[in-house]
Formats: structure tokens, C-alpha cells, sequence
């Protein structure tokens, strides 16, 4: 859904003197910013730094949302640098700030680059003499294209651009893209070397589309995009179950010249195309069409040993007529003229013996008594339904037995019925494994982490661990809120505190990116519970990104958190958060009590100083004094495992009085 913003927000970001505009449902970017949010994208090209850019410039990022800035950095990946700003047409009832779209005039220090603007770049295109006209579009002139050529990929087309005296972003990103393919694809030819002797004439400064097209399966190359020849399609019907770039590269033909769009295209037309007798599409006899008859052999004969390896595997689990019917369509294949494929290297691939193969092959009768047995057994499986729905109850495989004769005057085993009802998947539904819960401790397995950090929370340089954990807080006329903290145990710095209507991921991401001011080193400690905001695949894959190994507690064991939990108990005891009316208000109130917590509040056990104070004394420390402090912090480690050891035993004892 797109993001609809309030007039609270749009006479916000209207003010900020990076956004060109913003109405109900749009928010625009200056050209300069989007320029800015471009090169730094280069040197790191994430998604993440443009979301710090932008919070750095004013932005809220839980106003605009996540898709806002992920949508930047794909148009980025996808068409490169920003050329111009181009304003949209609005409704009549649609409030716009920044821009007066009655006189065109934006009200910004900002400007943008209008259609006419366009057509003047275009223009300054073909005054400099390099650029032509193809169509109703602009291209590189042929002498202009050959000096490029001539130095790549030594040196990058934007590059050649540039030391011809000529702005790059005037030429646009898509332009130099498909200048980009066409020398690709150019080169890709030139690998082949002797191959291609009768294709690349004498003079080296043929165009790459001459080269192209002497390819006889592309039909025509221009400004970067390809279209095959018939033929193609007949000579590729063979091998279609290969992927979409191998059955290219049999082609001769560079992958890297089509989109992706274009090669499912060109996958769907391989489908529909009726097939053609190979040979019949080559007609030169050139070292080319050898070349290309070679390729397809091999990727034929790739085909064939996955067909094999598809077949051995499902062999053993085949019934007796599967495996006659398997045997006589072996029979049936013709001699391979190559004396690669022979009857009896195909039984040796596919693990059929001999003794076996001639016996379904030669005798009749052999192998269908399983095949009777097997439909004795199906017969004997709707019996045991039958006594399933006898007068809608439930049964057990035991009544089944019971009541089987008296209804269907068979007897059968108790083994036999077990092995029909697990063979044919009739559930009885009585005392039966819970399928869901199986399923949940499955999964949970796979996301948990192991506890890493082992309640030893203080024996850690600053920064190396992170603790986090959510807590409800009710406020107001009983209205509930949660809050989610991050705070490092070895100073007891608060890092975050971030508050939500809702207890979901969102929540738990915007506390892990809150962080990213004061971000832990890289490979340190990420611990949390085992709450299912934390085994999500999204939250693993972002504490992966920022270098955290991720530890959990025991199930149900509050002590392996409990320095978060500790300040849970203060947080509660001294903010009068319940006061509050509404989020905002509760927002604020938290803001508050952070800064108190980590600016001024003192912490007892850490020399009486404030968190923010006793971070900078740890980091003061040198080597040796620090071991000095770890070892005093260890000692109080063994201490609190004896005292913890005695008070499990004493709980123990009285167990049951």
C-alpha cells in the first residue's frame, strides 16, 4: 500500500530544504540530494546508507517507511546516477506543498529539469558532433563509437566520455548501458579467436553490429538489443530443458545482451517453436557452424547423464510394472550410431541387471504378482475405511481389528492393518503426534542460537556485547504500549528505547537500527530471548549484515537476560510513564528518562558513576589495568555461580514438603 501522509507530516518535510516536493502521496527528492545519496551509494552499495543519509538530513524514517529509501537504492542499481527532477501531474483536490503547480515555479532553493531542458541536452548531444540520430533517439556517432572501442575495457566508456570534453550525466545512464552490452558482446566474439576467422573481416574497426549479425542465428543487433533468427529457435527445441544462458552459449550467442525479460521470452518462444531436424539448419559448412554442432553434442550429453542420475534415483522406488514398462521402453530405443549410449551402458547407469532386465524383457508373467499383490492391498485398504466410518466414531487400529470380520467378514493381522493404514495414510486421529507442534519445535530449532554470552555480561570490553529485550507498559485509560531497549551490560548504557503501539519485528529492527549510531564492534555479542522477534529470518539476516553473533537464553530462564530485566524493574519503579495520555506524550516521557538514566542517573555496582561516565573510564583503561579490572570482574563471576549453585540445591531439597 502506498504511504498516505498527514498534513502534519507534509508541512514538515516541506520545509526541509532537500525534498523538491511532497503531496498526499508522494514525496520527491532534489536532484542535488538524490546526486548526493548517489555517490555515497557507490562507495558502500547498501540500502543502509541511504537510510542514514537520509536520517542524517532530517528524515523520519518510520514516517516515510522502509520501501521509501529500498526503492532509492534499487532505481539506483537499476539506472544509475540521477539525471533530472521531473514533477508530476497531481488531481485538482491533492494539497501540494513546495511547488505552485499553476505557475511551475518551484518555491524551493532547488530547481528541476523540465522536457524542454531534456531536448536541450539532446540538442547539445549533436552540436558536439559525436552524438547522431537513430530514429527519434540519440546514439554515438560510428567514429565516435570506434575511439571508444579502441581503448576498452582499459578504459570505462563513462571515462572515454569524459576525456572528450563531454558531461556524462547530459549522455544518461541507459545510453552508456547498452554502448556497455554492444562492446561486451564484441569482445565475447574476439575470444574465439581461429573459430572465427570467417566471420571477422580484415578490417578491425568493423561496427559491433556487423559482428553481430554475422551470427547466422541473430536476425538484427542495434543500439544494444538482440533479435534471433528462426532457426534459433528450431536448433534450441532440443535442448530446452538446459538453462536459458547455456542454450546460448551453444549459440555462440553473449547472454549478457539480453535482460531477463528477454531471455523468458525468448525461453516461451522455444517452447512454442516446432522442432526441426538440427542439421537441416546449417548450410555453410563453416568452422562456426562445427563449432556451435559441438557445443550441442555437449549439452546434449549433459542432458542425458542428469536424465540417468533422475532415473537411478527414482528406480529403487518404482512398483514391478513400473520397472517392466522402464525395461521394455529400453528395448525399444534405437542402436546409438556413436556406440556411446549401448543397452548395456544405459542398464549399468540406471543400476539394472541384466538376469533382471532380460526377465521383464522376455517373460510375460514376470514381476505381476506384486502387481496383483499390490491391488489385494488396496482392496483390503477400502475395507479398513469402510470400518473407519462405521457409525461415525473414531478407531483405533485395535477396534479396527476387532470389528473388521463382524463387518466385512475379512480377517486380518494387527500388523497388516498397521502397515495398510501407514502405507495408504488412514489416521485413526487417536492419541496420534500433534503434526503442528512437531512442525513449531522444528522450526523453532533451526532459528534458535545457542547462549553464548552465559550470564557473564561484565566481562567484555565496552561495546563488544549488546543486550536486548520488550516490555508492556500501560498507560493512560488502559491502553497498552511496548517498549524494546538495547543497552550494552558492560557500562549499562542505555543505546535504545524504542516504543510501539504493536509488539511485532518492526519493533525489534527499529531497535537494532536505532543503535547503528553507536554500533558494537564487529563479531561482538548480540543476546536476547527466544521471543519470536528475534528467531525471524529478516532480523538474523540484518544482525549478519552489521557483523553480531546472535546468543539466546534458555527457554524460560529470566537470570541468562537479567541485566535487561534490571533496568525493566527501575525503568518501572522511578518513570511515572502511566501518567501519560497518548503515545506521543509516552515517547517523550521515555526520551526523558534515557538521558536521565545514562547522563546522570548513578549506577552503584559501577564505582557510582553514570553509564556514559563509567564507558568513558573503561576505555581510559590500558592493557594491564584492564586485566586487573576483568580479573576482579571474574572472581565476582565465581562468586555469583557458587551462591547460585547453593540456592538450586537448596530448592531442590525442599521439593514436595
Amino acid at each position: 500500500m502506498a504511504k498516505v501522509y498527514t498534513d502534519e507530516e507534509m508541512q514538515v518535510y516541506s520545509k526541509n530544504p532537500n525534498v523538491l516536493f511532497i503531496c498526499r502521496n508522494r514525496l520527491s527528492l532534489t536532484l542535488e540530494f538524490r546526486r548526493k545519496l548517489y555517490d555515497a551509494w557507490l562507495e558502500v552499495p547498501s540500502a543502509s546508507t541511504i537510510r542514514k543519509i537520509l536520517i542524517a538530513n532530517g528524515f523520519d524514517i518510520s514516517s516515510i517507511g522502509q520501501d521509501f529509501y529500498k526503492d532509492i537504492a534499487k532505481g539506483f542499481k537499476r539506472s544509475g546516477p540521477p539525471k533530472f527532477s521531473q514533477l508530476p501531474s497531481v488531481g485538482d483536490d491533492d494539497v501540494v506543498f513546495g511547488i505552485n503547480y499553476n505557475k511551475g515555479t518551484c518555491f524551493s532553493s532547488t530547481s528541476y529539469i523540465s522536457p524542454v531542458e531534456v531536448k536541450d541536452n539532446h540538442n547539445q548531444l549533436l552540436e558536439s558532433g559525436r552524438f547522431v540520430l537513430s530514429g527519434s533517439d540519440i546514439w554515438f556517432s560510428p567514429e565516435f563509437e570506434k575511439e571508444l572501442f579502441a581503448t576498452y575495457p582499459d578504459i570505462t566508456i563513462q571515462q572515454g566520455i569524459k576525456n572528450a570534453g563531454i558531461d556524462i550525466n547530459v549522455v544518461g545512464y541507459k545510453l552508456i548501458c547498452k554502448l556497455e552490452r554492444k562492446f561486451k558482446a564484441i569482445n565475447e566474439l574476439l575470444k574465439y579467436g581461429s573459430a572465427y576467422t570467417d566471420l571477422i573481416k580484415n578490417d578491425q574497426d568493423v561496427s559491433g553490429g556487423e559482428l553481430i549479425l554475422n551470427n547466422p542465428f541473430i536476425l538484427d543487433f542495434k543500439d544494444g538489443e538482440i533479435l534471433l533468427h528462426q532457426k534459433f529457435y528450431q536448433g534450441a527445441i532440443s535442448i530446452k530443458d538446459l538453462p536459458i544462458d547455456e542454450i546460448l552459449d551453444v549459440f555462440m550467442i553473449d547472454h549478457s545482451l539480453l535482460t531477463f525479460k528477454e531471455k523468458a521470452q525468448v525461453l516461451e518462444k522455444i517452447y512454442s517453436t516446432e522442432p526441426a531436424r538440427f542439421l537441416d539448419i546449417f548450410t555453410e559448412g563453416t568452422n562456426f557452424e562445427a563449432l556451435v554442432l559441438r557445443k550441442r553434442e555437449l549439452a546434449l550429453i549433459k542432458l542425458a547423464d542428469a536424465g540417468f542420475d533422475s532415473t537411478t534415483r527414482k528406480y529403487q522406488s518404482f512398483n514391478h510394472l513400473q520397472k517392466k514398462r522402464l525395461c521394455q521402453w529400453i528395448e525399444s530405443l534405437p542402436k546409438d550410431p556413436g556406440h556411446i549410449y549401448t543397452k548395456a551402458e544405459i542398464l549399468r547407469r540406471i543400476g539394472i541387471s541384466k538376469s533382471v532386465y532380460y526377465l521383464y524383457v522376455n517373460k510375460p508373467g514376470f514381476g505381476l504378482g506384486e502387481v496383483r499383490k499390490e491391488e489385494a492391498d488396496k482392496q483390503d485398504a477400502e475395507l479398513i475405511r469402510k470400518v473407519m466410518e462405521y457409525k461415525g466414531f473414531r478407531k483405533g487400529s485395535r477396534q479396527i481389528y476387532m470389528l473388521l470380520p463382524r463387518l466385512t467378514g475379512k480377517i486380518m493381522s494387527l500388523k497388516k492393518i498397521r502397515r495398510l493404514m501407514k502405507r495408504y495414510g488412514i489416521h485413526a486421529g487417536i492419541r496420534e503426534a500433534n503434526e503442528a507442534k512437531r512442525q513449531a519445535k522444528e522450526q523453532l530449532s533451526e532459528t534458535v542460537r545457542p547462549n553464548i554470552l552465559k550470564r557473564r555480561f561484565r566481562l567484555y570490553r565496552p561495546n563488544e556485547v549488546r543486550v536486548t529485550d520488550v516490555t508492556y507498559l500501560d498507560y493512560g485509560d488502559k491502553v497498552r504500549a511496548y517498549g524494546s531497549a538495547l543497552m550494552d551490560p558492560v557500562t549499562g548504557r542505555l543505546l535504545a528505547f524504542v516504543i510501539s503501539a504493536n509488539n511485532d519485528l518492526e519493533i525489534a529492527l527499529e531497535t537494532l537500527r536505532a543503535a547503528d549510531s553507536h554500533p558494537c564492534q564487529d563479531g561482538g555479542i548480540f543476546h536476547s530471548d527466544q521471543g519470536s522477534l528475534y528467531r525471524t529470518k529478516s532480523f538474523q539476516k540484518e544482525l549478519l549484515e552489521r557483523g553480531l553473533t546472535q546468543s539466546m537464553s534458555k527457554k524460560g530462564n529470566c537470570w541468562d537476560n537479567s541485566t535487561q530485566e534490571s533496568f525493566f524493574g527501575h525503568f518501572k519503579d522511578e518513570c511515572n510513564y502511566a501518567a501519560c495520555k497518548d503515545i506521543n506524550e509516552l515517547q517523550e516521557r521515555v526520551a526523558e528518562y534515557v538521558y536521565y538514566y545514562n547522563n546522570e542517573r548513578g549506577l552503584w555496582e559501577r564505582g557510582r558513576k553514570t553509564p556514559v561516565e563509567y564507558e568513558e573510564y573503561l576505555l581510559s583503561l590500558n592493557d594491564e589495568e584492564f586485566g586487573r579490572y576483568l580479573a576482579q570482574e571474574e572472581a565476582r563471576y565465581d562468586e555469583m555461580k557458587k551462591r547460585a549453585s547453593e540456592l538450586a540445591k537448596k530448592r531442590y531439597g525442599t521439593l514436595g514438603v
